[in-house]
């Protein structure tokens, strides 16, 4: 048996669990627990990427191994370009000029 952490983060929340299975397991077969499976659900998580310590992998081929820390990566709510326009209209540094 391995030791493995899940963890997903939410605006509100976060979800760590850390789950023993057996040697061999592919990350697929984690996912596809049932308590992981109807955390996702209720939380209405739609999980876009999966990475292993901000590694991103393909889950239905990633053979999990001992101390690994599986991520479930959840779908941008703003587009960040739009976030920078806002941050640097709020904040104009350098782009008044002083009027005499």
């Amino acid at each position: 048996m391995i030791s493995v952490e899940v963890i997903c983060v939410l605006p509100q929340q976060v979800w760590r669990h850390t789950v023993q299975v057996p040697a061999g397991t592919i990350a697929q077969q984690l996912l596809e627990q049932a308590e992981l499976a109807a955390w996702l659900v209720a939380q209405q998580v739609d999980a876009v990427a999966f990475g292993i310590y901000g590694q991103k992998i393909s889950p239905d081929t990633y053979v999990l191994v001992d101390g690994d820390r599986l991520e479930i990566y959840r779908g941008l709510t703003r587009d960040p370009k739009d976030v920078r326009r806002v941050r640097a209209n709020r904040h104009p540094v350098g782009r008044r000029w002083r009027q005499k």
